[in-house]
């Protein structure tokens, strides 16, 4: 079966399982490419609602119902919004429009050589039959002479013999030289049968590779495509956790230094030094941030990261530059 199934070193059969090979490679790489970047997103994610969660209650809740006992403070930006902050599930925004498609199955591809293989033994042995069939009817033989093997003998002989006649350097006995004749002819035939099984299942097998490929084609495309937009909004969310964590830990300070103020000097505003006012003022103003970027969508409805987002970031980013600079000009 073996020299059936690739009986030349390029044929179809081999064609479609060079594709199929090359097929399954580029679509194993792609995907190994997108586990990577789901994997990095993830992470991401994970880090950031995290973050969102712990900061909503372990500093904007607690320092909200202390700022709404002050009084008196004038300033702008002094009423806080009140309200649950909803969380912003990104993972399930990403791939409620961004469901990847499902990987392309990859069918065994049949060479139709078991077929072939038993199908030609099949037509070997009636077209050996009909040989003898017809050397019988020739030499007026009856067909159930074909019963006694010392008639097929002289059937083959007969048939030997007319081989003989026309190519009379054979050397072989008229008997042995029909059977070899009925051989061939039936294995001929056989071999007639078994290429175009052959041909046929291994011209479907290489269209069904080539549509195959072109799907993986698309796939891997999609993947890829997949892979870049997923990376950037990890890396948006990797950059936005690092400013988080900073924010938060201004915040924290501010907030504890709005505790001592609020408890030493009480809950007049009014009444509070300079620079316990600008302390305070201070801690509404990254306690302001912090909450517009907890409040905004994170991700639009097609899953990219939002301008409102942007926006809110850009804020903090100002303010931690702003007491940077004030910082600096104290020492």
């Amino acid at each position: 079966m073996g020299a059936i199934e690739c009986m030349l070193p390029f044929s179809q059969c081999g064609q479609a399982k060079a594709i199929s090979r090359k097929a399954k490679k580029k679509i194993d790489e792609a995907e190994k490419e997108y586990a990577i970047a789901v994997e990095r997103f993830h992470n991401a994610a994970d880090i950031y609602n995290k973050m969102r969660s712990d900061i909503q209650k372990q500093i904007i809740e607690p320092f909200g119902d202390l700022w709404h006992q002050v009084k008196n403070a004038d300033f702008k930006g002094a009423a806080l919004a009140k309200g649950s902050i909803k969380p912003d599930d990104v993972i399930e925004k990403y791939y409620q429009k961004n469901t990847p498609k499902k990987t392309p199955e990859f069918t065994v591809l049949k060479t139709g050589a078991p077929k072939a293989f038993f199908a030609s033994l099949v037509i070997a042995i009636l077209v050996f039959a009909i040989v003898l069939i017809v050397g019988a009817l020739t030499m007026g033989m009856s067909l159930s002479e074909l019963a006694d093997p010392q008639q097929i003998k002289n059937i083959l002989t007969g048939i030997g013999g007319a081989v003989a006649k026309a190519v009379p350097a054979i050397p072989l006995k008229p008997d042995i030289l029909g059977l070899v004749t009925a051989l061939v002819i039936a294995l001929l035939a056989a071999n007639f049968v078994a290429m175009r099984i052959v041909y046929k299942r291994s011209k479907k097998s290489l269209l069904e590779a080539k549509a195959t490929n072109a799907e993986v084609e698309d796939v891997c495309a999609q993947r890829y495509a997949q892979c870049d937009k997923m990376n950037g909004v990890s890396f948006y969310l990797e950059t936005l956790n690092e400013k988080l964590t900073t924010l938060q830990l201004y915040m924290e300070e501010y907030a504890a230094i709005s505790r001592r103020i609020m408890h030493i000097e009480g809950l007049d505003y009014s009444t509070y030094s300079a620079r316990s006012k600008e302390a305070v003022q201070t801690a509404v103003a990254f306690y302001t941030v912090l909450r517009s970027i907890l409040t905004t969508n994170t991700l639009d409805a097609n899953g990219d990261v939002t301008l409102s987002i942007k926006s809110a970031e850009a804020k903090g980013v100002e303010l931690m530059e702003e007491q940077g600079r004030k910082w600096l000009e104290e020492q």
